[in-house]
Formats: structure tokens, C-alpha cells, sequence
């Protein structure tokens, strides 16, 4: 399972709720970006964004989303929770096509690694001053409202493919999330 969504859409909030749940039945994949950023220059921090250091950076990513997911996946939970799969690079590139020419791979096989994705919309999307607020609580998040809502909608459409794709709008509360999350996998799982 995938939750994703743009920047400050509930995904840590959601996961450790998750954790606290199912701890001994679900294994949470952390961010791979963020891994990457603990070591790799931050955009507008460090250096200019750029389609060359996206181009760099995405193809990165993925190996490390990838090879994370395979080894958590050795532990022999029921399920895997991803705070973002595979295909959120296409999102962060605003465009499938070349970030599946980029890591040399088809778009059916990376969606079949998935059960379901939950997309957790940004709050840039709703509630832009909320965004704004939260958005200074994390030194990694570098994207403005504008460029938070347009990588919203790119990573929802990078995923579009997916046939259990679920869109949790940022008006809904918090708790709201959650409570549909945990009942999913409950129903996934069969876990009262």
C-alpha cells in the first residue's frame, strides 16, 4: 500500500497513527526522498531547482524507494505501508514518460507492487495559509504553495493508472484520514 500525496497532505500524521495500530502487523517503508535529502544539496537551500538536478535526483529515489521495499518486505508482515511509492518520482518530474525512460521501467510493473494507493491531497490544494504554517515545521520541504499544488495534481496523475487509486481531499479532517486508512486495512487484512 502507498500513501502519497503532495507536500503536507497528513502522510507522516497518518503513518505513525498506522504504526501505533497495527504495529505488529504492518511494516512502514520511510520516505526515500527524504533519506536522499538528509545527504544530497536541498533545492533552494543549497542549490536552484533545476530539470537537471530533478533528472538526478528522481532516477535516486526510486532505486532507494525500491530496494527499501524489498527488504522491509523480508521481515514477513502482512502489509507493507509506503510513505510514497515508486511512481511519485513521475510526479516530482511532471512527466511519466521520461522518468520511466529515466529508471528504465514500465509504468503496469511498478503499479502491480501495489494493493492500493491512498493519495492524501496537500493542504496547499485547500488550505494554503494551513501549508504555509506547517511548511516551516520540516527544513527538507522546499516547494511554495503554487509549485506544493501543481506537484499535488502531478503525483495524483502519475498514479492515475493505478485501479484502486483513492483521493482524500485536504478539506477532510486529519482524523477523518486516519479512520479511513485504518478501516482499509483492516478490511485488507482482516484485522478487527
Amino acid at each position: 500500500m502507498v500513501i502519497t500525496g503532495g507536500p503536507c497532505g497528513g502522510k507522516s500524521s497518518v503513518l505513525t497513527k498506522l504504526t501505533e495500530v497495527f504495529s505488529d502487523l504492518i511494516a512502514v517503508v520511510p520516505e526515500a526522498a527524504t533519506q536522499l535529502l538528509n545527504v544530497c544539496p536541498v533545492p533552494e537551500r543549497d542549490c536552484p531547482l533545476s530539470d537537471t538536478w530533478l533528472r538526478i535526483f528522481q532516477p535516486a529515489v526510486y532505486h532507494t524507494q525500491i530496494a527499501a521495499e524489498d527488504g522491509w518486505a523480508l521481515l514477513g508482515k502482512r502489509l507493507l505501508v509506503c510513505d510514497r511509492g515508486a511512481m511519485d518520482g513521475a510526479g516530482y518530474l511532471k512527466d511519466k514518460e521520461l522518468f520511466l525512460s529515466l529508471i528504465g521501467q514500465q509504468e503496469e510493473t511498478i503499479l502491480q507492487r501495489y494493493w492500493t494507493v491512498i493519495h492524501l491531497e496537500s493542504l496547499a490544494v485547500g488550505q494554503p495559509e494551513k501549508y504555509l504554517k506547517l511548511k516551516q515545521s520540516n527544513p527538507n520541504r522546499y516547494e511554495g504553495v503554487v509549485e506544493a499544488r501543481a506537484v499535488d495534481v502531478s503525483i495524483c496523475a502519475a498514479w492515475a493508472n493505478h485501479p484502486r487509486q483513492i483521493i482524500l481531499s485536504s478539506l477532510d479532517s486529519l482524523e477523518h484520514k486516519e479512520e479511513f486508512v485504518i478501516n482499509l486495512i483492516r478490511e485488507g487484512i482482516g484485522h478487527e
